[in-house]
């Protein structure tokens, strides 16, 4: 490992890579502390079991993810969690006032903050049930102003393409984004492909596989719910699909031209409309002529 830094600090600049040793950190097992401390004596790469450097000595931030003991990236991904839940709830707050303005802040925004660790730790979704609280019983609430069952939860986690509002399932998408992603390129570094060519190649096959995988999950998803809901709702869910049908889940809301809705009312009524939900405060009777609805 000390060749192979040392390699790198000489021959990394002829190349366009320039090795910073003050933001270089070795992550090491208990039993080989004392070994890398005295190989890596002089390199000025930061060893993680420095007090100096980190508060914990057996981890440390990679990225947007971590890499260490399994009890600091618990501790990881549990503060990170525990931030996001309470920025959901903060949007639950907007949600109150400006239901559309929420929705296009957590599909097209909030929601991708969390991708990368689904992506990179084997273990987030064990950590993501706070957040998954915080969508299903703050925002979601508050957003559609209805109460929703666990088959309507399900059907908003679907895609818009597929009649849903794309609140996805942080605990459970967990795995599967991870199995999409960093599995792959494991295996591949684990199996030594040496062949660039193979190897963007069979990037490209594990990339397409797992998108055919994730539509074939959703279909399942989809079939289930299609025995589920009422008549009503599946009526609902056929028309969402058609071309344009979900179009105003899918732009972002632009005052300037008119592309959101100014009443929180007008938002709430287009969702019961498209999931035939009844509709609030509606009179019950003609104000001019005195005849009651039935």
């Amino acid at each position: 490992m000390r060749n192979f830094w040392d390699v790198l600090v000489q021959y990394g600049p002829a190349h366009g890579y320039f090795p910073k040793s003050s933001k270089t950190f070795l992550v090491v097992k208990p039993e080989y502390q004392a070994a890398a401390v005295e190989e890596f004596s002089g390199s000025g790469v930061q060893l993680v079991e420095d007090e100096e450097v980190l508060t914990r000595k057996d981890g440390q931030r990679h990225l947007g993810a971590a890499v260490g003991s399994p009890d600091f990236v618990a501790a990881y991904l549990d503060e990170k969690v525990a931030s996001w839940a309470e920025q959901v709830t903060h949007l639950a707050d907007i949600a109150a006032t400006q239901p559309h303005a929420a929705y296009a802040g957590f599909v097209f925004g909030l929601r991708h903050r969390w991708s990368f660790i689904q992506r990179t730790m084997p273990t987030a979704g064990v950590h993501m049930q706070p957040l998954k609280y915080a969508i299903d019983h703050k925002l979601l609430p508050a957003l559609v102003n209805h109460e929703l069952s666990d088959m309507e939860l399900d059907l908003l986690r679907m895609p818009a393409r597929f009649g849903g509002m794309s609140f996805e399932n942080p605990v459970v998408d967990s795995e599967q984004k991870y199995l999409e992603c960093t599995a792959n390129l494991t295996q591949q570094i684990l199996g030594c492909e040496t062949d660039l060519m193979e190897c963007i190649e069979s990037a490209r096959k594990r990339k397409v596989t797992g998108r055919q995988g994730r539509e074939a999950l959703l279909k399942v998803k989809d079939d289930d719910l299609q025995r589920r809901l009422p008549e009503a709702q599946r009526r609902a869910m056929v028309q969402a699909r058609k071309k344009g049908g979900s179009s105003i889940l899918t732009t972002i809301p632009v005052a300037e031209h008119r592309f959101c809705f100014d009443v929180k009312a007008d938002f709430h009524d287009h969702v019961h409309l498209c999931y035939c939900w009844p509709l609030d405060n509606l009179p019950s009777g003609c104000p001019r002529v005195g005849n009651v609805y039935h």
